[in-house]
């Protein structure tokens, strides 16, 4: 087959160069004379043999134009990528998740202080932008100040951090949502021209303290010293500022797993002070790896501390049962807790399915929050054991250790008073019946996801099953905001409640203190 396409192809080159000489129509004759004759005189070359037609015909064909060349060149990349996809195996490698985590190392700007003009706020509600101007360069920074600054403040913020997104849940279909798809930085203190600190950076302390008194610390492992037969006799955590020394000779351990820059979390009590900022103990009561995948238990101080699940046991009959006692008034006693959660700082205590002993009275309830500021226990779902044998059951009591008090509130309501007194959905407002003496500063709150809390100031956000008792009123919901300088409570998806049986429903209700009034809204157009 492919001698046959050269031989034709050498045909048509040898007929091109007789009939250049003899021209194209005389040389054509000659062709079909030779056909026609059926000449066998063997002197004659096979190049006359069929087919003649097709030689004819390429006499006449007009060469082809020199764009027409290149256009048949271009059909090479295209044979060539046929090959490739033909013969090339391409491997589809899935997108790494870590390949969007933004590394804080990196940026110059962490944990420095830039001094700038604040350019511009986006977004609305508990969410905003600031876009904060240094020089020619503009910051997108997360708003934690919310409306303690505005457009033109030339502020001091140190950054504490970057995002490479920001994202929210929406609290109607519980689905997180993207509001900003860049990266984003975060706010770690923020200074006004004047000095004044909207965001204080947090005191770093060595270590927390836990209801039971047991010491809590967060940090790495820069050092572990090991005898001859490969057990660790000494631990060194260092968090850039603090050290604790572990002592580890009594719990006989290789502490296997555990190894150098490791971030573990260490419960320990028996500190003492060795030098500036460095700690040693002895007692060690359980050493775990953060992710916890290891763990160093104490098993003849642990099970003083912790019940077998991991609950913290609250004081029993030991002496160091917390004690919180207001200035020689209304005593208050833990004796037992099935969870706690201690905010030292604020002097909160969160207990859960906790017994308590107030002066001669036993209280027994499901959630209970001790405010030694305020000198008050707030209880829900309570029930109360008095001196002579009565029982009195409350969905929610204050006790004041000041006046040494209880207050009840009950929320029992009928059919017929909820459709009478209900205000449901947006766009109401009406009256509230607040003293001139209510305050912010007087309120009672409590949320269940009291890890997310941030107070910024005076500014307070709630969030989980928040709730906010203040005067005869009662406010729940999924987040609750509470600004202090406006006097303005914001409740996100919850409702408001009197001693008259007055509901108020709606996905954002906002109380007013100063004016008395409340304002109902649509979550998606504040």
């Amino acid at each position: 087959m492919w001698d046959k396409v050269l031989e034709q192809v050498h045909e048509y080159e040898a007929d091109e160069v007789t009939s250049s000489a003899f021209g194209h129509q005389n040389y054509a004759s000659l062709l079909l004379r030779l056909v026609v004759n059926q000449n066998e005189d063997p002197l004659i070359h096979n190049f006359v043999k069929k087919p003649v037609k097709e030689r004819i015909k390429m006499l006449f064909n007009s060469k082809s134009r020199a764009i027409k060349k290149l256009m048949y060149l271009l059909t090479l990349p295209i044979v060539a990528c046929l090959i490739w996809s033909f013969t090339i195996d391409v491997v589809d490698t899935p997108f790494s998740a870590s390949a969007s985590t933004i590394n804080n190392d990196a940026d110059p700007i962490i944990g420095k202080q830039i001094k700038g003009v604040l350019d511009s706020i986006s977004g609305a509600g508990l969410y905003t932008i600031i876009y904060f101007k240094v020089g020619n360069i503009t910051y997108p920074i997360r708003n934690d100040v919310m409306d303690k600054v505005k457009k033109g403040d030339h502020l001091t913020i140190t950054i504490g951090g970057r995002l490479d997104k920001l994202s929210i849940t929406n609290l109607k279909s519980n689905h997180r949502e993207v509001i900003y798809d860049r990266p984003i930085y975060l706010m770690k203190q923020v200074l006004t021209s004047t000095g004044k600190a909207l965001i204080k950076e947090p005191e770093k302390t060595a270590f927390l303290y836990e209801v039971s008194q047991v010491r809590y610390a967060s940090s790495k492992i820069s050092s572990i010293e090991r005898n001859s037969n490969g057990y660790a006799t000494k631990m060194k955590l260092n968090d850039g500022v603090f050290t604790i020394v572990l002592d580890l000779i009594s719990l006989n351990t290789k502490a296997e797993g555990f190894k150098l820059g490791d971030a573990v979390n260490a419960k320990f009590i028996g500190e003492k002070l060795a030098a500036k900022n460095i700690y040693t103990t002895s007692k060690v009561i359980a050493l775990y790896s953060d992710p916890k995948k290891y763990e160093i238990i104490n098993p003849l101080l642990y099970p003083k501390f912790y019940t077998k699940e991991g609950f913290q046991k609250i004081g029993c009959k030991s002496k160091d049962v917390p004690m919180i006692t207001a200035a020689t008034e209304g005593k208050v006693k833990v004796i037992s807790a099935l969870e706690t959660k201690s905010y030292i700082s604020e002097g909160i205590i969160y207990l859960k399915n906790a017994k308590l002993e107030i002066d001669q009275t036993t209280l027994e309830a499901a959630k209970v929050k001790i405010d030694e500021k305020n000198k008050t226990v707030t209880a829900e779902e309570a029930t109360i054991y008095l001196p002579d044998g009565k029982i009195k059951k409350s969905k929610m009591l204050i006790y004041s250790m000041s006046k040494k008090s209880y207050s009840f509130y009950n929320f029992d309501e009928t059919q017929e008073d909820k459709k009478a007194n209900l205000v449901s959905g947006p766009g109401k407002e009406g009256d509230l019946a607040f003293s001139p003496e209510a305050s912010i500063s007087k309120m009672h709150y409590y949320a269940s996801d009291s890890l997310k809390s941030r107070r910024f100031l005076n500014s307070l956000i709630l969030s989980g099953n928040a709730t906010v008792d203040i005067e005869k009123y009662k406010l729940n919901g999924k987040v609750i905001h509470v600004d202090e300088s406006k006097k303005v409570i914001t409740v996100y998806f919850g409702t408001l409640k009197d001693e008259d049986n007055l509901k108020i429903e709606a996905e954002v209700i906002e109380v007013d203190l100063a004016s008395n009034r409340y304002t109902t809204k649509n979550y998606f157009k504040q």
